[in-house]
């Protein structure tokens, strides 16, 4: 907050004292080269100060399912062993059969 008020005043300085170099640039044209980046750098500070900070948003995501939940035991093609449940916090859709290495991609079926 402070922060701001500070760099705008920098730059009203900076920007004043580029507006009396621009007037005395009429006698003596050296000046104008001081007074040029004296009021490109006051400009270009509050130009600074004044841009907005961005915003945060929280976005929270919760799914549910589309269709029936029904509770399967899963099963190995291969071996026909029991696969344990794939773990929600992965979001895994690949499980590994812990006996014979097979891998097993999980599909959702569409609701239609």
């Amino acid at each position: 907050m402070y922060s701001k008020a500070i760099l705008i005043l920098i730059a009203l300085i900076l920007l004043g004292l580029g507006v009396i170099f621009l007037i005395a640039a009429a006698r003596n044209i050296s000046r104008l080269f001081v007074a040029i980046p004296l009021i490109a750098l006051g400009g270009g500070i509050i130009l600074y100060s004044m841009k907005p900070t961005p915003q945060i948003y929280k976005v929270t995501v919760q799914w549910e399912p589309g269709g029936k939940v029904l509770a399967q035991e899963l099963k190995c093609p291969r071996c026909g062993a029991t696969l344990p449940p794939p773990d929600p916090t992965k979001s895994m859709d690949i499980i590994k059969c812990p006996y014979c290495g097979a891998t097993i991609k999980l599909e959702e079926q569409p609701i239609w």
